[in-house]
């Protein structure tokens, strides 16, 4: 019989080393990474290593998917675009190699979305990394050297403040945990649950032993997937999408409670309508007695309940306080804030605006003689404590300057096991 050779037949021949397929493929190592990344493929650990153990695999499939793929076509057109455009620099034809460099090739993944996500739920589920990443890099500064380009930071933060508009008018937020990482958020979005961090507004200092390349590619697609997210979530409410600035109800940094208070109502509308009793009388009767019908029948009524949380507080924010953070919880949990800045000057219209207020959220010890008695003094781990447990509690031990929360609630806050973080699985 003819001897078969090592590595031709069984699982051997299933897998290549990353330098066989980039060989395969034809390109730098580079464009390899970015190109796993965008189309979602990952090492393979085959059980046995033909090729020894410290080598990275990669399946055949996943590779003649990518030879096949329209992005391998526009990364090698790029490439030869930008091979000319240092050949006219070479002649010293500045004004060629300009035009030249206008007329880049670009490419889409609007593609790459549709074939990764085949429903929208699909791309719920994945939001997790996305978001992780995305408040991270709206918040990362302008380097040259590290790549980190001044577009895509604004592209981010204008993306992140749209997400967290959607869930503050759609009222969706269920949890919030305040960490030294940063914030975590919990949304629920069509039954999917969505956790993710936000860091801090403090300067960022970028260390250099971060492969920010890497780092870029998944931000070029996450913003991609977020931005298809955010025009289907403001589609179902009946906004366009992107929004317009002047619609947009922000001033700076904060809010304008009365805009975002009518645009949930209008949400709500549509919401109600879409849940009303014509819904009801569709359901199949026998379906009604099961189990399943009864937790959904729960989850609505909590989440009735989780919308009128806050309806009857109104909360006056210190200026030492996270107004970013806290704005979002307020007003998804039906309640309405002020900030100590934009208190009027005049003395009488400030008492008559006080009058509205009902909780004092401050992060410093109240000053002897100036407490007002008709108000509750909290700290901000207040109203995240109560949102997590869904009722509000005595406020005593979240007095201002005291720490004795703490003690009398040992389980407050709950904390977020589901965590998500980005994870660069690409070497």
């Amino acid at each position: 019989m003819r001897k078969i050779k090592k590595g031709v037949k069984g699982e051997a021949s299933q897998y290549l080393t990353r330098s066989n397929a980039i060989r395969a493929l034809q390109v730098n190592l580079q464009d390899f990474r970015k190109l796993c990344i965008l189309k979602g493929i990952y090492p393979r650990h085959p059980k046995k290593k033909l090729k020894g153990n410290t080598k990275t695999y990669f399946h055949v499939k996943d590779i003649k998917i990518l030879q096949h793929d329209q992005l391998l076509d526009k990364f090698r057109a790029i490439k030869a675009h930008l091979k000319k455009h240092k050949k006219y620099l070479g002649r010293k034809e500045v004004k060629v190699a300009e035009n030249h460099i206008r007329k880049t090739p670009k490419y889409s993944l609007a593609p790459v979305i549709k074939d990764r996500y085949p429903t929208f739920v699909d791309a719920l589920r994945d939001l997790d990394d996305a978001l992780c990443l995305v408040s991270l890099f709206a918040q990362l500064p302008q380097h040259l050297t590290l790549e980190i380009k001044k577009d895509d930071l604004r592209t981010c933060e204008r993306l992140y403040k749209d997400f967290l508009l959607y869930c503050t008018v759609s009222q969706v937020f269920t949890k919030a945990f305040f960490s030294i990482k940063g914030v975590y958020y919990r949304v629920e979005i069509m039954g999917v649950p969505v956790t993710w961090v936000q860091p801090y507004k403090f300067n960022q200092r970028l260390p250099f032993d971060i492969d920010y390349k890497v780092m870029g590619t998944f931000t070029e697609f996450y913003m991609a997937l977020l931005k298809f997210i955010n025009f289907k979530l403001f589609s179902d409410l009946g906004l366009p999408y992107p929004l317009e600035e002047a619609a947009f109800p922000a001033a700076g940094e904060t809010y304008d409670v009365e805009r975002v208070r009518a645009l949930q109502a209008n949400a709500r509308k549509l919401f109600d309508e879409h849940d009303g009793a014509d819904a009801e009388e569709e359901i199949d009767p026998a379906f009604r007695e099961t189990p399943e019908f009864q937790q959904m029948r729960k989850r609505l009524e909590a989440s009735k309940k989780q919308r009128n949380l806050l309806s009857n507080a109104v909360v006056l924010l210190g200026r030492e306080t996270p107004a970013y953070i806290l704005q979002h919880l307020i007003l998804s949990f039906g309640g309405r804030f002020l900030l100590q800045d934009d208190l009027p000057e005049d003395e009488k219209a400030e008492a008559k605006v006080m009058k509205q207020v009902t909780h004092v959220c401050m992060d410093r010890p109240v000053p002897a003689g100036t407490q007002d008695k008709s108000k509750e003094y909290v700290q901000p781990q207040y109203i995240v404590d109560s949102i997590n447990n869904l009722f509000l509690l005595p406020t005593k031990p979240y007095l201002p300057g005291s720490v004795s929360h703490r003690s009398l609630y040992p389980n407050l806050p709950a904390r977020l096991t589901a965590c998500a973080c980005p994870s660069f699985a690409i070497r």
